[in-house]
């Protein structure tokens, strides 16, 4: 059986977003969220108040954005509590996003057979576009590519 002065609070989180800072750097990668918490049980309380970041307070219902928090810092931990009832609290662990790649798109494959019967000598060319959300500006390849910004042009690749 609930107690009928017992309080209780919920949290949820909405749009949680990695911003790269426009470099390649990780070391300066913040992320920020969207909060609603919600009483589904207090004693007329219209709001919360938090202590360990900012903001400071909000409304019960209302969206209220965090951070930006460093994702080299980790999982950022925010407890909320009843603005009347100090006892009544909840807690939401937040995990930074991570960078998630796209999948390439590759445009403008062509085959040079140079001349010869033998496919040693053949090469291919393309264009391939990658993207990413929370990435940095640019990609690297342990292939021979050519590569600046989030396309690139691969020549001469030998088929063997």
């Amino acid at each position: 059986m609930i107690e009928p002065n017992t309080c209780k609070l919920e949290t949820e989180t909405f749009n949680l977003t990695r911003d790269n800072q426009g470099n390649n750097d990780a070391a300066d990668d913040t992320f920020s969220l969207n909060l609603k918490v919600t009483a589904v049980r207090n004693n007329g309380s219209t709001g919360w108040v938090t202590s360990d970041t900012a903001p400071a307070s909000g409304n019960y219902g209302d969206m209220t954005g965090f951070g930006p928090f460093l994702v080299s810092n980790g999982p950022k931990s925010i407890t909320v509590r009843d603005n009347l009832d100090n006892n009544c609290s909840s807690t939401v662990d937040v995990v930074p996003p991570s960078c998630v790649i796209d999948t390439p798109v590759i445009a403008n494959l062509m085959r040079n057979e140079q001349g010869t019967v033998t496919l040693a000598d053949d090469t291919m060319t393309f264009d391939v576009t990658i993207t990413a959300t929370g990435g940095g500006t640019g990609w690297t390849s342990g292939r021979p590519f050519t590569s600046w910004a989030r396309r690139a042009s691969m020549r001469t690749h030998r088929l063997s």
